[in-house]
């Protein structure tokens, strides 16, 4: 496996920022599968932060796409949006609660 950061305001093109850092987990070369993708850092006052998104927070499905299993660039594309639209989460939380968040971006 294989472990990448990415920081969800590293996009441009008019895509917005959800406000957080996550590391995503991955195996395979050619079309890697996400294992998994957990929060490591939120920006104060920001669209994951107002959405009540935490730090460890894991998250297992974008957009009712289930993310552990899934292709890397489409759990990439999940993430974009533009302002104005809302990001629609399922995050397990560490004491291994799901919930249902939405980031209005």
């Amino acid at each position: 496996a294989l472990s990448l950061s990415f920081a969800s305001n590293a996009y441009s093109d008019g895509q917005a920022s959800i406000g957080f850092n996550i590391n995503m987990d991955i195996s395979g070369l050619f079309s890697p599968i996400v294992e998994g993708v957990q929060v490591t850092s939120i920006e104060n006052n920001s669209p994951a932060d107002k959405a009540g998104l935490q730090v460890g927070d894991r998250i297992v499905a974008i957009d009712n796409i289930q993310v552990p299993g899934c292709l890397t660039k489409e759990a990439k594309q999940q993430l974009r949006r533009l302002p104005g639209e809302a990001l629609p989460l399922i995050i397990e939380r560490e004491n291994g609660i799901q919930m249902h968040k939405t980031v209005l971006l």
